[in-house]
């Protein structure tokens, strides 16, 4: 048995969202909440008892009401989250409200604020076109303003390598929930979002998804169909994700941004629109959701739209926040929410240091990425710097893009793992995040890994399922259909070995491998392999993997690669 020592680096940005800082209050895990709120409203969910359905909520809530002598509160009824309900009450209602609902409330929390800091004045840059620092010549352009996904300093998440394998598709969809984006900047316009079950302004909702003429998202701070950016920041995020153009190249050039915004230009959005929006993510078919915000309350509505984000299998990318804090003592939601898919980041500065601003805990947040001076886009064909978890949380969401544009049949939660395991080790954030280094696309696209996951859960490895015949039987390090006896085309081998490097006519029926043949003199080329001895031969077995090395016949125990491997007489 033989063991690769590569070893895959990726890390994962966090979950909150901040630029340069946050005025969010944070508390202890074991201290009241303290946090600002939106006066007189309230997010309340309804006991299943209490109502028969999610439809059944306004009605029944409008009854109540009128029954007591006040007109509907209602300000917003959720699709997924059953028999949860945003309202509006006065403090006297408020009374009345909580006597004439008594028993039949599983919660009531108020609606709390959020806040991102506005970028300052944004200043046109004239900028030199981006060098294209590649080996590989048709491989998209780097500027040398873009330090994260190329260094000399190898403080970077390698980008050019993970490119080599893709640069995107546009199957991949990242939402981008924040203060919108500037859908027209030239190096953006490309990659949003189409909705095609919707026509534009026809003032109709064409594909009955509840958003009159959301043809490219959607608004929930003004609750309209034009989710443009005031304030840069998340233009900022959606560039770093996914820009193409001739002064900055996304991590992901070739994804799509679904933009939906939550945030108004003075900064300040709610939990409730943030539910909304994931919701929204969530039924309109995103992949990816980038959340570069946060805060210090918990809410219950939105880890209920979160949950709802995890069974629906989609990945969840968070920043940590810019406090300086340690969330192993004290939190910071949504970030310190525990969801296998949800995956927070810390930011690094170019030396490979914690950003002190950032906050970090080795059991809370996941990995570290690129934060500080990140230049991307800016509303109104500009660009600029910003720094912050916000600028981490989208490279960790751009790789991850990345991984599901190679490996679509991966659930998030593996993507989340490649990241983690792949992740390139850093000493400045070392017991600082759970991956001690930051997500690297590099090791994450190139890593064998892949050929040990079985994402459709048939019980052969992906990499084995392109074979003709899946029997679904196949073994780690066998040849790849199952070990089917089957040889339709008559030619001597298995039909399962018929795909291997050395097809030599000579496998027995039922012979895993690659015609258990001798090799002849000279190279031949392999795939992964196993090697092991033969009980009555002492020529070595091969089986087919993924990856194609080569090996010298006369020196079958060396590796021609920069992998090093045990092998097993």
């Amino acid at each position: 048995m033989k063991k690769s020592t590569l070893v895959m680096l990726i890390l994962i940005v966090p979950f909150t969202l901040f630029l340069c800082g946050s005025n969010w209050e944070y508390r202890d895990k074991n201290a009241d909440i303290v946090t600002d709120v939106i006066e007189n409203q309230y997010l309340v969910k309804f006991k299943t008892s209490a109502l028969l359905g999610k439809s059944q909520a306004r009605s029944f809530f409008s009854q109540k009401l009128k029954k007591i002598g006040f007109n509907d509160g209602i300000i917003h009824e959720f699709k997924l989250l059953k028999n949860v309900v945003q309202v509006q009450l006065n403090p006297d209602l408020l009374k009345i409200f909580k006597t004439s609902f008594e028993g039949q409330i599983e919660y009531m929390e108020p609606v709390h604020l959020i806040f991102v800091p506005v970028p300052g004045e944004i200043i046109g840059e004239v900028e030199e076109p981006a060098r294209n620092l590649s080996l590989f010549k048709d491989l998209p352009p780097v500027s040398s303003k873009q330090w994260g996904l190329e260094d000399e300093d190898d403080v970077d998440v390698d980008i050019l390598t993970g490119w080599a394998v893709t640069t995107g598709d546009a199957g991949v969809v990242v939402a981008v929930i924040d203060s919108g984006v500037d859908y027209e900047h030239y190096a953006l316009a490309n990659h949003i979002w189409v909705n095609s079950d919707e026509i534009a302004d026809n003032n109709l909702d064409d594909d009955n998804n509840g958003f009159i003429d959301d043809t490219m998202g959607w608004d929930f701070y003004y609750s309209d169909n034009i989710p443009n950016d005031g304030t840069s920041h998340g233009t900022h995020v959606a560039g770093i994700i996914a820009a193409n153009g001739n002064f900055t190249t996304g991590v992901a050039p070739g994804v799509t941004i679904m933009p939906l915004r939550f945030i108004g230009s003075t900064g300040t959005g709610s939990t409730a629109d943030a539910a909304r929006a994931i919701e929204y993510a969530i039924e309109n078919g995103a992949d990816i959701i980038n959340c570069s915000w946060g805060g210090g309350s918990y809410s219950n509505t939105l880890k209920a739209a979160l949950e709802q984000a995890e069974d629906a299998g989609l990945l969840v990318v968070t920043s940590a926040g810019n406090d300086g804090l340690n969330l192993n003592n004290t939190t910071a939601y949504p970030a310190s929410y525990d969801f296998d898919n949800l995956i927070s980041v810390a930011s690094i500065t170019q030396g490979g240091s914690k950003m002190d601003s950032s906050n970090y805990g080795s059991t809370v947040v996941h990995i570290a990425a690129p934060g500080n001076g990140i230049y991307s886009t800016k509303i109104n064909d500009t660009w600029g710097y910003l720094s912050g978890t916000s600028m981490a949380c989208p490279f960790v969401s751009g790789i991850a893009a990345l991984i599901k544009s190679k490996t679509p049949q991966f659930s998030c939660v593996e993507i989340k793992n490649i990241m983690m395991d792949n992740a390139k080790y850093i000493f400045g954030v070392e017991g600082k995040v759970i991956a001690d280094g930051i997500v690297n696309a590099g090791n994450a696209l190139t890593s064998s890994s892949d050929c040990d996951i079985d994402a459709d859960n048939d019980g052969t490895p992906d990499c084995y399922d392109q074979c003709p015949l899946d029997g679904n039987k196949t073994l780690p390090g066998e040849c790849g259909c199952g070990g089917l006896e089957e040889d339709t085309d008559e030619d001597g081998t298995p039909d399962c070995n018929d795909l291997c490097p050395l097809d030599f006519d000579k496998t027995e029926p039922g012979v895993n491998g690659c015609g258990n043949a001798e090799p002849d003199e000279g190279d031949f080329n392999l795939d992964q392999l196993s090697i092991g001895s033969s009980a009555n031969k002492e020529w070595y077995q091969y089986y087919y993997r993924c990856s194609v090395f080569i090996v010298a016949a006369d020196q079958q125990k060396e590796l021609i690669n920069n992998v090093s491997y045990e092998f097993v007489d």
